[in-house]
């Protein structure tokens, strides 16, 4: 009773006779019920009680009357918490009183047996409440996500077959003969075409051009793609490999905003690889070395070589809505979420807690310092000690 209220704890105590209630136990009480007590003993401990928390007209009047009281009137007293003192009559019970004092020659009723309870179908409400807790364990969830982490390393290291059809020596011969009849029949239109357009005339009919041989009417073989080449220390020229799909996704973002220079974490960022991470670094020096691209302190731009290598320059320059929607597909949730509240409060600034008020994030803790360090990385927001605004940089554009 001294220590609970300390942890929150809340106790009722039912007795017949407070006389053996402990001292230190009846002083903690806040709310007194107070039946009928004709004991003496128990009146006095009443009466200390009263002592401490009312005043004397008050006390007179509660222990004047309590060997009086009829069954089912109590005084009621919360000087401190409720604020009470009142007389109460306390209704009768409704259901089974299994404590009612038996009268001479009354027949007690006997309690009502109960519906036989179903263990099956509190057994199943059990199960799912125990799978929902489990579902939201994050102790399970951590091993579920290590699973599926793990089958998704063994998918990916998993040799890919691929079936590359092979026609047979009787299809090849079956293509040829029809790629002949095909030039046979285009000959004999080319024929009719140039008798119905020329002219009619009195002299005899000059000779019907010669049909031209099957293989004018066959398609030009396709030439092999050029593979770059570069010196070799012996001063031989050596064929390069072709790019992989990373150093070509990364390649085509550089195209996409050229003449911008770009930073290593806007690069990776939009390209989608971790800037510090080796397969970045890995692709990067790949395109550093065949000399498409350059770094300098103020960033990363294209080569001449780099930009025939990628297509070419874009038709034009990329406008501020399409730079914007290039970094919310790049961007995380949260991320995109607070460059959207530094858009719409632009040109004011925030402060980290308003920022993280409005992006639903708390602003001491760490999802939200990561994600504001990679906007700043980024180059799209500003921060100024504890002031945070969106980049004007990304406004620049047409």
């Amino acid at each position: 009773m001294r220590r609970g209220r300390a942890r929150g704890l809340g106790v009722t105590l039912i007795s017949q006779r407070p006389a053996l209630i402990h001292k230190d136990v009846l002083t903690q009480i806040e709310v007194l019920v107070a039946h009928r007590l004709t004991g003496p003993h128990d009146r006095d401990a009443i009466e200390r009680w009263v002592e401490h928390h009312a005043d004397e007209l008050q006390a007179r009047e509660v222990l004047s009357s309590l060997a009086a009281l009829r069954d089912g009137d109590a005084w009621v007293w919360s000087p401190g918490w409720l604020g009470l003192f009142q007389r109460v009559r306390i209704r009768p019970r409704t259901t089974f009183d299994s404590s009612a004092t038996p009268r001479v020659g009354e027949r007690r009723p006997m309690p009502v047996v109960v519906a036989k309870a179903d263990l099956d179908m509190l057994r199943d409400r059990m199960a799912a409440t125990v799978q929902r807790a489990k579902a939201d364990d994050p102790r399970e969830l951590r091993r579920r996500i290590e699973q599926l982490e793990a089958e998704l390393r063994a998918a990916s290291a998993a040799p890919v077959r691929v079936e590359v059809p092979v026609l047979g020596g009787h299809q090849v011969e079956q293509l040829v003969e029809a790629a002949a009849s095909l030039a046979s029949i285009a000959a004999g239109l080319h024929a009719a075409i140039q008798r119905v357009s020329s002219p009619p005339s009195d002299a005899s009919p000059s000779p019907a051009p010669a049909a031209p041989p099957a293989a004018a009417f066959a398609p030009p073989p396709k030439a092999p793609p050029v593979r770059p080449v570069r010196p070799s220390p012996s001063g031989q020229l050596e064929d390069l490999p072709p790019l992989r799909a990373g150093e070509r996704r990364m390649l085509d973002t550089l195209v996409r905003h050229h003449p911008m220079k770009m930073t290593r974490s806007q690069l990776g960022t939009i390209a989608g690889f971790a800037a510090r991470g080796g397969t970045f670094g890995t692709y990067f020096g790949t395109l550093k070395r065949r000399g498409l691209v350059v770094e300098d302190r103020d960033g990363l731009q294209l080569t001449s070589e780099g930009l025939r290598e990628g297509g070419g320059t874009p038709a034009r320059p990329q406008t501020t809505h399409e730079i914007l929607e290039t970094w919310r597909r790049a961007l995380r949730a949260g991320e995109r979420r607070m460059l959207d509240v530094l858009l719409e409060a632009r040109p004011n600034r925030l402060t980290r807690a308003e920022l993280g008020i409005r992006s639903g994030f708390e602003s001491s803790g760490g999802t939200f310092g990561t994600y504001l360090g990679s906007l700043r990385r980024n180059g799209l927001v500003d921060v100024d000690g504890d002031q945070v605004r969106v980049s004007e940089t990304l406004f620049l554009a047409g």
